[in-house]
C-alpha cells in the first residue's frame, strides 16, 4: 500500500502540472510492477481518475470496472463508483486527492476533501454527489455471477455474457472471459437474442442471490446492464478468447 500511496502522490502532482499523460505512463509502469497483486485496485483507481482527467471516459470507465474488481476497501469501491457516475453524466472530475483515494486508508475513517467533497461516517461525496458506503452483502452478488431467478433457463455461455454486460456495458467484448470461445460478432448477437428477456425480468426489480434488488442495489452505479438494455454500441470484429 506503501508503494501505492507514493506512486499516486507523484501522479497527483502530474497531474496538478497538467501532465496527464505523463501521469497515465506512471499509473501503466506501476502496474505493470505489480501485476494483479496488493495495491493494484488502488492503481487503477488512480488511473482511471487520470483518464478521466483527459477526457478519455470510455477508457476511464474500463480501467474503473476492473479497479472496483479489485479494490481494497468499501470506501474505495464508493469514490469508484461515484466517479463512474461523474463519468456518465459528463461531469468534469478534479484532479485532486488522487493519492489518498487510490491509497483508500482513510476514506471513511474521518472526514477528508474527496475530490470536491468531504468523507465523513459512512458518506463520501464526490462534486456534489452523496453516496453512502453500502454494508457488506449477506451473500453472493450480480458482480460474483449471481442472476435473478429467471436467469436459471439460461445456459452458463449465456449467463456469462449477461455478466459480462453488467461490468463493460454492450461491447467491450475484446475483455470477455467467460466460458467458450467466440467472436464479438457472436457475442453481440447472444446479447441481442438474450436483451428481451432481460429487459422483461428487471422492469419489475427482481430480488438477486444477495439478497438486494436492482433498485437497493449498492453496486447500482457501476452496473452497465441496465443501460446497455436502452443503447445500441458499436463492436469490433477480432476473435475473443476465453481466458
Amino acid at each position: 500500500m506503501a508503494a501505492t500511496a507514493k506512486v499516486a502522490e507523484e501522479a497527483e502532482r502530474l497531474l496538478k502540472a497538467g501532465e496527464v499523460q505523463e501521469a497515465i505512463d506512471l499509473f501503466d509502469s506501476a502496474l505493470g510492477a505489480a501485476g494483479a497483486g496488493t495495491g493494484a485496485g488502488g492503481l487503477l483507481l488512480g488511473k482511471g481518475q487520470a483518464l478521466l482527467a483527459a477526457g478519455r471516459r470510455a477508457e476511464a470507465e474500463r480501467c474503473l470496472a476492473r479497479a472496483l474488481e479489485e479494490a481494497g476497501t468499501d470506501g474505495q469501491r464508493t469514490f469508484i463508483r461515484n466517479l463512474l457516475l461523474l463519468s456518465a453524466q459528463g461531469a468534469p472530475v478534479s484532479t485532486e486527492h488522487v493519492a489518498l483515494a487510490a491509497s483508500g486508508d482513510s476514506l471513511v475513517s474521518s472526514p477528508n476533501c474527496l475530490n470536491g467533497g468531504w468523507s465523513s461516517g459512512r458518506l463520501i461525496v464526490n462534486e456534489g454527489i452523496v453516496t453512502p458506503v453500502p454494508e457488506p452483502c449477506a451473500a453472493p452478488s450480480c458482480s460474483a455471477g449471481g442472476l435473478p431467478a429467471f436467469a436459471e433457463e439460461f445456459t452458463e455461455f449465456e449467463r456469462a455474457v449477461v455478466l459480462h454486460v453488467s461490468k463493460h456495458g454492450a461491447g467491450a467484448w475484446d475483455l470477455y472471459r467467460g466460458p467458450g470461445t467466440a467472436s464479438a460478432a457472436d457475442l453481440r448477437q447472444i446479447w441481442e437474442l438474450l436483451r428481451p428477456a432481460v429487459d422483461a425480468a428487471l422492469a419489475v426489480d427482481p430480488s438477486m442471490p444477495c439478497g438486494h434488488t436492482c433498485g437497493t442495489c449498492p453496486t447500482r452505479p457501476a452496473c452497465q446492464l441496465h443501460g446497455a438494455l436502452a443503447d445500441v454500441e458499436d463492436i469490433g470484429a477480432g476473435p475473443v478468447a476465453a481466458a
